[in-house]
């Protein structure tokens, strides 16, 4: 009779217990790491990027899953300062924005007044519609494009006491990269 209660209490106690992947992870065995399904991460490659800035860039580092970031969408990062020796190349942020029913994100952007001292410039031949933002105390250029049904806005560091042209060519070259990806999501 006692084995059936212990069977049926453990049996009865099993949905409340941690799962294994925490309890291993309790005991200090690493986590099994998973890729990535964030789409941000997906519409660059690190030989890509490379190419388009001009600098060597590894592969990206997921930000904001799906539904987390900016206008909903998932964001991605590449290059930035690390702790290893040598020169770090400026990070590029990359955010996907999935179609929403409030309409694009890029223009609701577009429709409101740029804060302080921003300046726009309207782009072409990224997506149907793009426009570039710089705002004297920010990281760099940000670029909102309208890819289709989806947005996306690309942003790239500009460097230390380095003139903006670069940063901003980047940037526009990167945009022009992601766009047709971004279309096709």
């Amino acid at each position: 009779m006692h084995a059936i209660v212990r069977a049926t209490a453990l049996l009865l106690a099993l949905p409340f217990a941690p799962p294994l992947v925490a309890v291993g992870a309790a005991q200090g065995s690493p986590p099994a790491r998973q890729e990535s399904t964030n789409p941000a991460c997906t519409l660059l490659t690190g030989e890509e990027l490379s190419t388009a800035a001009g600098r060597h860039y590894d592969k990206g580092t997921p930000g904001d899953e799906l539904g987390e970031g900016l206008g909903g969408g998932a964001s991605c990062q590449w290059g930035g300062a690390d702790f290893f020796p040598g020169e770090d190349p400026p990070m590029v942020s990359v955010v996907f924005i999935p179609a929403a029913t409030g309409g694009s994100y890029t223009e609701r952007q577009l429709g409101r007044k740029p804060i302080g001292k921003c300046t726009r410039e309207t782009l072409r031949g990224i997506g149907e519609l793009a426009f570039m933002e710089f705002c004297e105390r920010d990281r760099g250029p940000a670029i909102y494009a309208k890819t289709g049904r989806n947005d996306i806005l690309v942003q790239v560091d500009s460097e230390k006491d380095k003139p903006l042209g670069p940063a901003r060519a980047a940037a526009i070259a990167i945009a022009k990269a992601v766009a047709p990806k971004a279309r096709d999501r």
